[in-house]
This record gives C-alpha cells, sequence and structure tokens, in this order.
C-alpha cells in the first residue's frame, strides 16, 4: 500500500461515525443496506449516505445493487493492506540507541 493511500483512509477512519458504520458492514457476511444501517445506528440517511460514500472514496467498502437495493460490502482485501502497512510501518518497530523509531516506506 502507497504512503498517500493510507493517509487517505487514515483520513477517511478519522471520524466515530464512519468507524461505527465500516464495523457494522465487516460484520454483515452477506452485506447489508443503508436501510439496514440506519436502523441499527440510527443515523439520519442524508448524514449515511455522506459517510457511505467517504467510506467508498477511500476504498473500504464496495456497493452492489441486488434488485432495487443497495447492498455495501467491506473491501476485505483493502482493509487486510492497510493493516499489512501498519504493522511493517509502525509495529514492527527497530530499537536504536534504547529509542524507538518507526520505519516509515513512502
Amino acid at each position: 500500500m502507497k504512503f498517500t493511500k493510507a493517509v487517505n483512509i487514515h483520513l477517511a477512519l478519522g471520524q466515530e461515525t464512519r468507524h461505527h458504520i465500516l464495523s457494522l458492514i465487516v460484520q454483515q457476511e452477506d452485506g447489508i443496506s443503508p436501510k439496514e444501517i440506519h436502523e441499527r445506528l440510527d443515523i439520519p440517511p442524508p448524514t449515511l449516505s455522506f459517510h457511505l460514500k467517504e467510506l467508498l472514496q477511500a476504498e473500504l467498502i464496495c456497493v452492489q445493487r441486488k434488485s432495487r437495493n443497495l447492498i455495501y460490502r467491506p473491501q476485505a482485501h483493502v482493509i487486510a493492506e492497510l493493516i499489512s502497512f501498519l504493522e511493517d510501518n509502525y509495529i514492527n518497530l527497530k530499537k536504536e540507541n534504547n529509542s524507538i523509531k518507526p520505519r516509515i516506506k513512502y
């Protein structure tokens, strides 16, 4: 994952409501409709639409039309890439001179 893509994902996740939405979408094996998200999280439809658009632009979720409904699903490979990026750059810290320094790959 490129650094700029990771930054864009972090920006998308920099809002608590989007964390809740993404968490709910990830938990749904068969995907979830905006109506179900609205009912479970009590987010007004216009606000929900805005947050879903941000998650789509960050490529954290995808949407498919099923009959007359939209179904949102997680982009598991993007989430896995982000986890790998974080592990490579922040979790596997390198100790030098009694200090811990992250290894950032650009």
